[in-house]
């Protein structure tokens, strides 16, 4: 059995291992683990690029589940902490940008808008896995930094 101090360990062995068995499949997308690793490098090498690797915190937008899932992984790659979007409730959503202080986010053009909607044009947009090429491994995370945190309605 293996031990891993973080996410990004076990992706990377992962892909050492079995670099062409099936990593992530979301409808149209199917990747293998090498294609996931390259994906969430450049996601990371973005992140980075912007500042925002060592803990800085990252909002993920309204992204499909597989974009989503490289987001996330990006962010942990990158030792970024990914903070989720609740919904699509921008009241909820400013909450969340306020209380964890936010310093950039992965999402779509309409998520851009409703942040310029909400004073906050000065966070830089990060686009979805279309635009992240493959890059080398990021220097990532220890095990003992924030890598994500999850905010709910309250209902749950």
């Amino acid at each position: 059995m293996h031990t891993f101090e973080t996410f990004h360990q076990a992706l990377l062995q992962a892909a050492e291992a079995t670099p062409d068995k099936p990593a992530l499949v979301q409808g149209d997308t199917a990747l293998n683990y090498r294609e996931l690793l390259a994906l969430v490098h450049g996601a990371a090498e973005r992140i980075q690029a912007l500042g925002l690797g060592g803990g800085r915190r990252v909002l993920v937008g309204s992204l499909g589940k597989a974009d989503a899932l490289l987001a996330v992984m990006g962010c942990f790659a990158a030792g970024a902490v990914a903070v989720p979007m609740p919904g699509r409730d921008w009241e909820q959503n400013a909450f969340v940008l306020e209380t964890c202080a936010i310093g950039g986010f992965f999402g779509s053009e309409a998520d851009a808008e409703a942040l310029r909607a909400l004073g906050r044009a000065d966070l830089p947009m990060i686009p979805a896995r279309s635009a992240c090429a493959a890059a080398a491994a990021p220097a990532g995370p220890c095990g003992e930094d924030e890598a994500l945190i999850l905010h709910t309605s309250g209902t749950t």
